[in-house]
C-alpha cells in the first residue's frame, strides 16, 4: 500500500494486485524475508507462531505455510477484499495452519500481548496511517527474544515520470508528485530508526531491488491507466487531474516513463528491509 490510499480502494483491487504486482514484485522479497528472519530464530523451533501483518493477499503467510506447514500463523490486514483473496488461495491450496482475519494495524485489537515468536510485515507499513504506532503494536504482539522481519519500499518508480509528465503537460513548473510512502520508513536507516523508537533492536537492515518483470512497456502503461481496476498507487499519482488534465497527461506520462526507464523490463523499487528481535 502506498501512503494516502485506503483500505476500499485495495478491497476492490485485491485480486488485480494478486496478478500483476504481488507474484512478480512481493513474492520474492517474502520469500527472502522470511528465510533471513529464520537465520536469526529458526522458525523449526518448537512453539514458534508467526504473525503476518498487513498480509495483503498473504504472500508471507502462503509463503510460510508452504515451508513450515505445521507452524501455526495468523495474517491479519485492515483491507477486507485482501482477506477474502488470501481465503481464496490459502483454501485452494488447502493450508490449514493459517487463520485470516480483519486487523488495523495500528490497533491489532485482536491479538493478545506477547502471541508470537516471528512477527513479518511487507509492503505495509510505509502507508499506514502511524507507521511508529504499526511499529509499537508489532512489538507488543511480539514475545520477548522473537523476531521481526519488516520491509518497506523507498516509492520511487513511479513518482519521477508522473512529476515530469505534470510540469510538462500542465505547466506546472513547480510541482512534486505525492510521497508514495512515509518517510519514517523510505530507506533502509529511516526504518532502523522507526524500529528503535519502538523499542526494538535491530540486527541488520538493507536495500534490495524488487522488480515488476513488466514483460513490455504495454504492462506498464497498461497497469497504470487501467480503468477497469483502477490501482490505489496510480490513483494517487494521479489524483489532482480531472479528465481534461487527464488527457493532456498520458502522453506526456509515456514520454516521461521512457526517460525514467528506458527499458520498461528492468523496472524495479527498492525496499528497505530490516531484522529485529523484541528485547
Amino acid at each position: 500500500m502506498a501512503t494516502g490510499t485506503t483500505a476500499d480502494g485495495w478491497d476492490k483491487n485485491a485480486e488485480y494486485y494478486e496478478a500483476t504486482i504481488g507474484v512478480n514484485l512481493t513474492e520474492p522479497l517474502a520469500r527472502d524475508l522470511v528465510s533471513w528472519a529464520s537465520s536469526v530464530n529458526p522458525l523449526e523451533t518448537k512453539g514458534s507462531k508467526a504473525f503476518d501483518n498487513g498480509c495483503g493477499t498473504g504472500l508471507v503467510a502462503r509463503t510460510l505455510a508452504k515451508l513450515y506447514p505445521d507452524l501455526p500463523i495468523v495474517a491479519a490486514d485492515v483491507s477486507s477484499g485482501m482477506i477474502r483473496q488470501a481465503r481464496k488461495v490459502v483454501e485452494k491450496e488447502g493450508m490449514k495452519n493459517v487463520t485470516l482475519q480483519v486487523e488495523d494495524a495500528t490497533n491489532l485489537q485482536g491479538l493478545a500481548d506477547e502471541s508470537f515468536t516471528h512477527t513479518f510485515c511487507l509492503a505495509m507499513i510505509g502507508s499506514a496511517p502511524d507507521p511508529q504506532k504499526v511499529a509499537s503494536e508489532m512489538y507488543r504482539v511480539t514475545r520477548s527474544g522473537g523476531v521481526l522481519g519488516i520491509g518497506s519500499w523507498v516509492g520511487h518508480c513511479w513518482p519521477e515520470a508522473v512529476q515530469r509528465a505534470v510540469r510538462r503537460a500542465l505547466d506546472k513548473p513547480d510541482y512534486t508528485a505525492p510521497r508514495m510512502v512515509d518517510p519514517s520508513t523510505g530507506s533502509a536507516e529511516a526504518l532502523r530508526k522507526l524500529l528503535q523508537d519502538a523499542g526494538w533492536e535491530v540486527l541488520d537492515v538493507k536495500e534490495q531491488k524488487a522488480y515488476f518483470n513488466w514483460p513490455n512497456k504495454q504492462a506498464a502503461m497498461d497497469f497504470f491507466f487501467d480503468k477497469e481496476h483502477v490501482n490505489p498507487i496510480a490513483e494517487l499519482m494521479s489524483k489532482e487531474l480531472d479528465d481534461e488534465q487527464m488527457r493532456k497527461f498520458r502522453p506526456e506520462f509515456e514520454k516521461a516513463f521512457d526517460e525514467v526507464w528506458p527499458d520498461a523490463t528492468k523496472m524495479y523499487e527498492t525496499a528497505p528491509l530490516a531484522v529485529a528481535r523484541k528485547k
